[in-house]
């Protein structure tokens, strides 16, 4: 899968339909931009430019994340830049 995310939004309610641990998280992200390259079980984030909406928390990501969709096999390598917290 290739994607390439321009001012989108990301509610995690949303991502609970495909990983169930997480329907109780309310977050919501603002993403202004970034590229996902890879399969569900093995992918790489670049230059994922997000801020959540409630907490202001912001961050550029860059890494990969493996064993997806179990969470207990998940490994999870990233870089953070600019990481704003209020």
């Amino acid at each position: 899968m290739d994607g390439e995310f321009e001012r989108t939004r990301l509610a995690m309610k949303t991502l609970s339909y495909f990983i169930g641990i997480m329907q109780y998280n309310g977050a919501v992200f603002d993403i202004k931009n970034g590229r996902l390259n890879g399969y569900v079980n093995d992918f790489a984030v670049k230059d994922l430019i997000f801020r959540d909406t409630d907490s202001g928390v912001s961050a550029c990501v860059n890494g990969r994340c493996t064993g997806l969709p179990k969470i207990n096999d998940m490994i999870v390598d990233v870089n953070l830049k600019n990481c704003h917290f209020t």
